[in-house]
């Protein structure tokens, strides 16, 4: 057999025909047998506490199928996931801490059935001081964001030593090589800065979507997710099931670019799906994956 030589030549993309051709399926073209679709109540306060969540007159809308709330994962041992720390509720419990958090999320059997139903959902909030700026998460007194628990959760893999807090000091790390005042000492310029950098969103044409399966011992969830292996550890310690009774299936990806790496929107369709059982479609608008 001859090699073919790949260097210097012009080599058709595998997936370009498809691709150009629209015969591409990504994860929101999908349909599953039974499928219903998901709309998530998102927070718009930047942090507050939950005093109530009334889903009553939602649930009385026609073709609504199920709500989730904080109180549908409290039977879980840990709620809450992180490729890091593990700070992220699957749907808010007790506080919201981010503009966008979910809240809720409503399963119905057509996506504007589900969009009417949020507009019906009840919450009563009770605004809580908000910590924007590092200088003012470091401030003596400052409120304290996350639990200590939470943060003593974490996965810490490869850090080498850290210590954990105090406040809303994640944790602290440091590492020394070579003898740094030395060398600033025969150094003919030292420079110091101070740079800061807004938030950015790496865009994608195509935004989060994800179906998920949940039949009390099997997760099945097609996600358009960079970091399928490591959604799936997370999923089976979250709903405490093996690792090989989850699946999870990437089909093209719209565009990632870092946005859809780790764990996203997976944790909380499956949770819909638990809820409902039935299988369920979130699809995000663009808005919503910035958020």
């Amino acid at each position: 057999m001859t090699a073919k030589r790949v260097l210097g030549g012009n080599i058709a993309r595998v997936d370009g025909h498809s691709k150009v051709t629209g015969k591409a399926e990504f994860a929101g073209d999908l349909v599953v047998p039974g499928m219903l679709h998901g709309q998530v109540l998102r927070s718009d306060l930047p942090h507050a506490r939950i005093r109530k969540v009334n889903v009553v007159d939602a649930e009385k809308l026609p073709g609504v199928v199920a709500i989730l709330t904080g109180k549908d994962i409290m039977d879980l041992k840990n709620y809450r996931y992180g490729h890091a720390i593990r700070d992220r509720p699957i749907v808010a419990v007790d506080r919201v801490r981010f503009v966008g958090e979910p809240v809720a999320v409503v399963a119905a059997r057509s996506p504007q059935i589900a969009y009417e139903a949020l507009k019906l959902i009840e919450v009563e909030y009770e605004e809580l001081s908000v910590v924007g700026t590092i200088e003012a998460s470091l401030a003596s007194g400052a409120y304290q964001i996350h639990d200590l628990d939470v943060l003593c959760s974490g996965l810490f893999h490869g850090l080498g030593k850290f210590e954990v807090g105090p406040g809303n000091v994640c944790y602290h790390h440091a590492f020394d090589r070579g003898d740094i005042g030395k060398i600033f000492a025969e150094a003919e310029i030292v420079v110091e800065g101070e740079y800061k950098f807004p938030a950015v969103y790496q865009y994608a044409m195509e935004p989060h979507t994800v179906i998920a399966e949940h039949d009390g011992e099997n997760i099945t969830v097609r996600s358009s997710c960079q970091h399928p292996f490591l959604v799936r550890a997370e999923l089976a310690d979250l709903f405490e099931v093996s690792a090989a009774n989850v699946r999870v299936v990437v089909p093209y990806l719209g565009g990632g670019f870092g946005s859809k790496s780790y764990t996203k929107m997976e944790p909380l369709t499956v949770a819909m799906a638990r809820k409902a059982g039935r299988p369920v479609r979130i699809a995000n608008r663009v808005d919503e994956a910035m958020a």
